[in-house]
């Protein structure tokens, strides 16, 4: 059923019938997909350095004595001009390296609505939480801090980096510190977001392959779902209400979708052959469903390669159903559109029952 919907829709498949020719595509792809939709990633700064600002006034005792609470600041150098951002990083008292998670948030704070914090101590996970608006602004400004930095006043080109590009390379930076905390499980670190940040961290996981688990929560049009033939809100419609999300050559494909030479399950495949996780909301009619579980069942033909598999049937999916035996899951949460603790309930047992060794 669902090959004959992309076969309907149109959706292009990469031309890869072995592991051996997918990873001699991999390099064509990512250029691809970045050029066309995302923009490029900043070039490497001139310096980097990570900066413990914890101050723990009334949060002395955090998570009632279970976990550390850090808040790291970063600090980056282009040619002599500085930037930063923080992120609040809060580990369990283990005793031993234990799973983590950066996830990409809409607030600063820890705990916070879309991040129930004591739950994932209480899993045995660490988190990261970053603030996309501490990274740059949700807007159309690229003066302002770490895009500014990145642009220095210089317009934007059809291949620069939108938003989306600078708040997954910001993940990518918190990754490379976590990376050096003795704390962390390093080969079990996941990426989440919600919304416009379930696009980032798919960017993010696709791009840099560190992170073990992907997870993609109601991430919508130019995330995980499908953009030919997709209901509710479209590439036309993002564009014209966010078009800093992503590069001016996303432009092109307005209203005219099957001129794009890629549509997001190759953004998706990108994840293989580490774990990916995307997940609906029954009500979230604008980010559509059917159109995400076909990005993931897509993006599957390339986990196979590698011997791996989805968890999904051959159908779309009903209010309700979570798919999780496989490398390719899927969850749909009956509800409207929001990241909860139904949510984080499904993702923290599978990535627990799924760690690397």
């Amino acid at each position: 059923m669902l090959r004959e919907e992309l076969i309907k829709r149109g959706v292009p498949m990469p031309d890869a019938s072995t592991k051996e020719d997918w990873i001699a595509l991999r390099p064509q792809i990512k250029e691809t997909i970045l050029r066309e939709v995302y923009g490029e990633f900043p070039h490497k700064p001139d310096a980097i350095e990570y900066k413990d600002v914890t101050q723990w006034g009334l949060e002395e005792v955090f998570m009632a004595g279970d976990a550390d609470k850090y808040q790291i600041r970063v600090e980056i150098t282009y040619d002599g001009r500085k930037g930063s951002f923080p992120f609040n990083l809060a580990i369990p008292k283990a005793g031993r390296p234990v799973p983590a998670l950066v996830a990409i948030n809409f607030e600063s704070g820890s705990p916070y609505k879309y991040q129930p914090t004591e739950e994932i101590i209480d899993n045995g996970f660490a988190i990261a939480g970053l603030c996309y608006n501490d990274v740059t602004k949700d807007n159309d400004d690229f003066s302002d801090n770490i895009a500014g930095l990145i642009y220095n006043g210089e317009p934007r080109t059809a291949t620069s980096p939108g938003k989306i590009a600078i708040w997954s390379w910001a993940a990518s930076l918190v990754m490379d510190y976590l990376m050096t905390r003795p704390e962390i499980d390093h080969k079990n670190i996941a990426v989440i977001g919600h919304s416009r940040l379930g696009k980032t961290s798919l960017v993010t996981g696709a791009f840099d392959e560190r992170f073990a688990f992907v997870i993609a929560n109601d991430s919508g049009c130019g995330g995980a779902a499908i953009s030919r033939g997709k209901g509710g809100e479209s590439i036309e419609k993002i564009i014209d209400r966010f078009p800093y999300w992503f590069c001016l050559n996303y432009q092109k494909y307005v209203g005219k979708e099957d001129a794009m030479p890629i549509d997001q399950n190759w953004l998706l495949s990108l994840v293989a052959p580490r774990k990916l996780m995307i997940a609906s909301a029954s009500e979230d009619l604008w980010a559509d469903p059917n159109s995400e579980y076909l990005g993931a069942f897509a993006a599957s033909e390339i986990f196979k390669l590698y011997g791996l598999s989805f968890a999904g049937p051959d159908r779309f999916p009903v209010p309700g159903d979570s798919f999780y035996d496989g490398d390719v899951t899927y969850h749909q949460r009956i509800g409207k559109h929001y990241l909860s603790r139904k949510d984080w309930n499904h993702y923290l047992p599978y990535i627990r029952t799924h760690l690397n060794k």
